[in-house]
């Protein structure tokens, strides 16, 4: 009697049992975290990890509807539900009450804030399947992305660039002192294959992020660690991704795998990418294609003449990216470190290398590279979830990054190639903290301190013998920049759909240079430069009904010189020469909208 009475108990809970399986529509993806209930709300539940949820105890004689922010909401009747089965989700085109973080560096719903932001999903990523993250910004259709050569992207966000947007990797900051105003190739650094998601905020942020935030900031979140359930059980999950584009003859691998029990985790994600050159469109400008290329010998330079002139030769490069992630939790407790590192090979300045400025049908350059980009971070995050008198969340960040690259050229026919190399050493302590002042109100604030160590150094080289010889450098090496900060920013709820947003921010940065004066005498050896800066910004979200949102704001941003602006030496073209500016000021820029 006892088995028998045991085997009709597990009858009677498969038949309760009942899993399916919620997937993106387009995608065919498993989605996690979809909420489903019942029409008489007495029953719910969420998919897991890999989309799968038991329904048996959701069950109703009405309907049951799956809900999730970014999809519209699906009801169905419980009958079309007894086989299980798969259910897809429609995601929507507009959806206000999207989460970002952007805005505030906190979690908070997008329809309450007052500024246009765009998010790109790591569906869309996947759907979209971009070589780059700037070929990812691209794909949004909100961002113009301007590429010098293969190897490159500079994001432009309402007409401001390089210098005059910030780029966000995890709450990180990662303009650095020698970020320039022409085009900038960092960007491609960040792992397109290893985003959770990536925000798009438009106008001055200069109330959160500080200096160099004019046109927007560009705020990546890298995929994060896994944890299990309550349960405590091991979860492991992970994926694999190989591509292969016929453009550039591109080889692409992609993978990465995640662990975790309840107070532990584990991420390892690895990419690797080959871009061979570039072929060009057959119906096209012409200036586009390449009907010769320079070849280096022994006895010098060759002029070679191109059987396929779509084929812009010297255009190809190859990247890879690597990052680990560790974190643990301890009731109200977490912590986080994470290694970010990136390198690719040398990048051909396509753009110069098939330049004839004279029309002589002799090009200008026989070699003009940039060597290996690299970008290294190591990043601690600790974070404490619980109400105080002062905060009910705070996070501290600390970052050492480190920034490699170089330059070199030489003209066609020249013995001699000039190379250049400049480091970047870059650490950052950022703290975050949330506090909820009523039902109504709640205030963000915190304090930011930056510092960047520069290294400059250069030489020219005979081809032939490999002798060096010194030669100018592009910055003065050992140069130092620094900034802190100090921002609060305050969010009411004037009713239920009608948000207010203030803020401000002080800043503060000093500068220290060094010049050498040998190559280029200069009437100053050394520059100090040291300022502050204030800024606001205050604005109103309104939403008269589901799908209309209305919002008004004002805010200021500012970009405090750097290395670059005042401490170059740089040949911008045939007889123009670009020198040191000691005494430059901050530039402001005034944004309502």
């Amino acid at each position: 009697m006892k088995k028998y009475f045991i085997l009709l108990m597990v009858i009677a809970l498969q038949s309760r049992s009942q899993v399916i399986t919620v997937i993106d529509k387009v995608s065919r993806e498993p989605l996690p975290g979809v909420l489903i209930y019942s029409g008489d709300k007495k029953g719910h539940t969420s998919t897991n990890t890999k989309g799968q949820a038991d329904i048996g105890a959701v069950q109703s004689q009405d309907s049951i509807y799956f809900s999730m922010v970014g999809y519209g909401l699906k009801g169905m009747r419980a009958s079309e539900l007894k086989g299980g089965g798969r259910i897809e989700l429609s995601a929507s085109d507009i959806s206000l009450h999207e989460i970002v973080i952007s805005a505030s560096r906190w979690e908070e719903q997008s329809a309450q804030t007052p500024n246009r932001i765009t998010t790109i999903a790591s569906r869309k990523a996947e759907l979209q399947n971009p070589q780059t993250s700037a070929d990812l910004l691209e794909s949004s259709g909100e961002v113009y992305v301007q590429k010098s050569q293969q190897a490159g992207g500079s994001p432009m966000l309402r007409g401001f660039a390089t210098n005059r947007v910030m780029l966000v990797v995890d709450g990180v900051r990662m303009n650095n002192a020698i970020f320039r105003s022409g085009n900038l190739q960092n960007v491609i650094s960040i792992d397109a294959n290893s985003l959770e998601s990536a925000e798009v905020l438009f106008g001055p942020g200069a109330v959160m992020y500080g200096s160099d935030a004019i046109g927007g900031v560009m705020d990546f979140h890298t995929i994060r660690p896994l944890f299990s359930d309550s349960a405590g059980k091991t979860v492991v999950a992970g994926q694999a991704m190989g591509r292969y584009s016929t453009a550039n003859q591109e080889r692409t691998v992609h993978a990465d795998v995640k662990a975790g029990g309840k107070n532990w985790s584990w991420l390892g994600s690895f990419s690797r990418s080959e871009y061979h050159d570039l072929r060009a469109g057959t119906r096209g400008n012409s200036a586009f294609l390449r009907p010769s290329y320079v070849v280096v010998r022994d006895n010098g330079d060759t002029t070679v003449t191109n059987n396929d002139p779509s084929l812009q030769v010297g255009s190809g490069f190859t990247q890879t990216n690597l990052m680990q992630k560790v974190a643990v939790r301890s009731g109200n407790i977490g912590a986080e470190y994470a290694f970010h590192y990136s390198e690719s090979s040398n990048a051909p300045r396509y753009d110069r290398l098939y330049l004839d400025n004279n029309g002589d049908s002799i090009l200008d350059f026989g070699e003009w590279y940039y060597g290996p980009q690299k970008w290294m971070m190591n990043r601690i995050a600790i974070s404490h979830n619980e109400a105080t008198p002062f905060y009910d969340r705070a996070r501290l960040i600390g970052a050492l990054q480190k920034f490699g690259e170089s330059r070199h050229d030489r003209r066609f026919g020249r013995t001699s190639i000039r190379n250049q190399f400049e480091r970047v050493d870059a650490s950052s302590l950022n703290l975050d903290l949330e506090k909820t002042i009523s039902s109504r109100t709640s205030v963000f604030y915190g304090a930011e301190a930056v510092q960047n160590l520069v290294s400059s150094t250069a030489y020219q080289m005979v081809l032939a013998t490999k002798a060096r010889t010194a030669t100018n450098t592009r910055y003065p090496d050992g140069s130092t920049w620094e900034a802190y900060g100090l921002y609060a920013n305050l969010k009411h709820a004037i009713g239920p759909e009608l948000f207010f947003n203030a803020g401000a921010r002080y800043s503060y940065y000093k500068i220290k240079a060094s010049f050498d004066n040998t190559f280029l005498p200069l009437p100053f050896s050394t520059a100090r430069n040291k300022k502050g800066a204030l800024n606001g910004a205050a604005g109103i979200s309104w939403l008269p009904d589901r799908n209309t949102r209305l919002y008004l704001n004002a805010a200021t941003g500012f970009r405090a010189p750097n290395i670059d602006d005042i401490g170059k030496v740089f040949a911008s073209g045939d007889g123009i020469l670009v020198v040191p500016n000691p005494d430059l000021a901050p530039e402001y820029a005034y944004n309502a909208e």
